[in-house]
């Protein structure tokens, strides 16, 4: 339940009891206690329901994608449940498709093929998706939206949330270790400064 819903309901018994209050005020106090315990009993009703809502809100999943970029250059796609629920049939929709270093799309991979049946608290999905240091060469969408979609422990509860993935923002975070090659033009440039 939202809070602003609660606002409106709890603004909602204030109004109406002090219209109700008014009335019996001008036709005669003797139902006034009645009233009064009406409207008491209501606002403790609803303060319940906004904390099993709150309580529910706290004990629900939370599963978020990302890219996971390692020191060693690689660009890893990462599903994470970060709630403290279950997450159930986790789904994930991708649009436009992206490509992964093999050249692949990633819906060809076994594990987006299907609902994720079941995430723990904590847990989270690895599935290696590019080298930082070939994003620019390579012809691949760079930015795709991820849909994922789940359930909590009750079957009332889904969940769904849309996450914007850009694999530019990858380039220049960690500067690429340099080749073999590279290491041995600087050797007989330094070599030939020698030697000269």
């Amino acid at each position: 339940m939202k809070s602003g819903f609660l606002w409106l309901m709890v603004s909602l018994v204030i109004v109406v009891g002090f219209v109700i209050v008014a009335y019996l005020w001008s036709t005669g106090l003797d139902s006034l206690p009645v009233a009064l315990a009406a409207i008491g009993a209501f606002g403790a009703w609803l303060t319940a329901l906004q904390m099993r809502f709150d309580s529910i809100e706290r004990a629900r999943p939370f599963v978020v994608v990302d890219l996971d970029l390692t020191h060693t250059q690689l660009i890893y796609f990462r599903i994470r449940n970060l709630g403290s629920g279950i997450a159930r049939r986790v789904y994930l929709t991708f649009d436009p498709v992206p490509i992964d270093w093999k050249g692949r799309k990633l819906t060809d991979t076994r594990i987006f093929q299907r609902p994720i049946p079941v995430m723990a608290p904590s847990e989270q999905i690895r599935q290696l998706l590019a080298v930082a240091t070939k994003i620019e060469e390579a012809e691949i969408p760079k930015t795709f939206e991820v849909r994922v979609t789940y359930q909590g422990e009750g079957k009332l509860f889904g969940y769904s949330d849309t996450f914007c993935m850009d694999l530019e923002q990858c380039l220049g975070m960690t500067a690429p270790p340099k080749t073999v090659e590279e290491h041995l033009a600087d050797l007989v440039k330094k070599v030939g400064a020698l030697s000269a």
